[in-house]
């Protein structure tokens, strides 16, 4: 055998070498389990909404999940107020209390106003809008 068939030959046999490591490599990628992103990919598909205009508990989930955003579209009138509680309890009772908005107080200029809260809830997630004339929402959970 010559050199250049020599060369020839380790030059395919290096090739043939990194074409098989990179194919372990990709079969041990694909078979590995990848429960947590699988699952984080399920939970980014999107969030549920609840636009809400009248005095009231609102169950909105009664299981574990993730509370995005609340939306105030209209403040509502004079003492009125938001209760956001982690319960499953449909009257928004015996859980924890996530916040508590007076929306009353807040100036025009602030309204519509999304806050952003992107946090777990263990529970569910209960919303307790209060008023005579309460406060127009939007709740954003997944």
């Amino acid at each position: 055998m010559s050199d250049h068939s020599f060369e020839r030959f380790i030059q395919t046999a290096k090739i043939v070498l990194l074409s098989v490591i990179l194919a372990v490599i990709t079969v041990a990628y694909l078979s590995s389990p990848r429960t947590t992103t699988n699952a984080q990919l399920a939970m980014a598909a999107g969030f549920s909404y609840q636009n809400i205009t009248t005095a009231g508990n609102f169950l909105l989930k009664g299981a574990p999940g993730t509370f995005h955003t609340l939306v105030i579209n209209s403040p509502g009138a004079t003492a009125t107020s938001i209760n956001i509680v982690d319960t499953a309890v449909a009257a928004c009772t015996g859980g924890t209390v996530i916040a508590t908005i007076p929306t009353a107080d807040l100036p025009a200029a602030m309204v519509p106003d999304t806050l952003a809260f992107d946090l777990q809830f263990a529970n569910g997630l209960c919303v307790q809008n209060a008023g005579t004339t309460p406060p127009n929402i939007t709740v954003n959970w997944r």
